[in-house]
């Protein structure tokens, strides 16, 4: 089922909700991943028992939703600079590119609060539902 939470889905990641059925990721896992890592990957996904903090989940929406707005300004901005280099303009609506630093802005804040979320409360949870885990922070492969 998607929308649930699983700890280690990706292994750069620590939790995250499911986006497609967990059978697709663990079929691709048992398909393209070195042989070498599918038996820690398999043995890590697993979902997420206890409650994720308000915290965690209100900062991951607004990271989403940040990144959301970056790629629609970054879509703007792309479509001016190829219509500047279409008709070989001299100047490009810097309007566009001003909004496309601000959402950019925005994102980069949504995310310092995400990861500091992340780290603090969502650590603790890590802990106690998966005391056998290799993860360092960054990934399950230290």
């Amino acid at each position: 089922m998607t929308g649930e939470w699983y700890w280690h889905v990706h292994h750069d990641v620590l939790a995250e909700p499911l986006t497609a059925p967990l059978q697709e990721r663990l079929d691709y896992i048992n398909k393209y991943k070195p042989e070498k890592e599918r038996a820690l990957r398999l043995r890590l996904i697993r979902p997420v028992r206890g409650s994720l903090p308000a915290a965690y989940d209100m900062a991951r929406t607004s990271s989403d939703t940040a990144q959301k707005a970056v790629n629609m300004a970054w879509k703007d901005y792309d479509s001016a600079w190829q219509a500047w280099d279409n008709v070989c303009s001299s100047r490009v609506d810097y309007h566009i590119r001003a909004n496309y630093l601000k959402a950019w802005g925005v994102y980069r804040t949504a995310l310092a609060a995400y990861n500091t979320a992340r780290e603090s409360a969502i650590e603790a949870l890590h802990i106690i539902e998966c005391p056998d885990c290799p993860w360092n922070g960054q990934t399950i492969f230290p």
